[in-house]
């Protein structure tokens, strides 16, 4: 697991950093909570990905939740799938959990350099 701050994504030092320790990773998560004012986070920021991007919005029991909002940004950000979670109540960590704890399929490195030229994902079913 990577944890970072969401601004380390505004430095392009750190930023591709977190690009070269995300190709370690099974998967790349975005988290926003769901009352943020603003998002750091750029559309079609999974360009530097080879692993799937997902969103998990936080704090959705928020009286100044915008989750409509929010879920755009992931969406525009290119995340695959989106998560809610209420942080208070746990919904929505089941499936969540349920996501994280699924076998990724395992790769070797000449495949997904095969499969990035061909503009594909590792994770595609259409896999040329």
């Amino acid at each position: 697991m990577i944890d970072t701050p969401g601004e380390y994504a505004e430095s392009k030092q750190v930023g591709v950093g977190l690009a070269c320790f995300s190709f370690e990773s099974d998967v790349v998560a975005i988290v926003c909570a769901a009352d943020e004012p603003f998002t750091v986070f750029t559309a079609n920021c999974n360009a530097f990905l080879n692993r799937p991007l997902i969103g998990i919005i936080t704090k959705i029991d928020s009286p100044y939740a915008n989750v409509p909002m929010v879920c755009q940004w992931l969406e525009n950000a290119s995340c695959e799938r989106i998560f809610l979670i209420n942080n208070v109540t746990g919904e929505g960590l089941d499936q969540l959990r349920e996501y994280l704890e699924g076998e990724p399929e395992k790769i070797t490195l000449e495949e997904a350099k095969a499969r990035q030229r061909l503009g594909l994902r590792d994770w595609d079913e259409n896999k040329g």
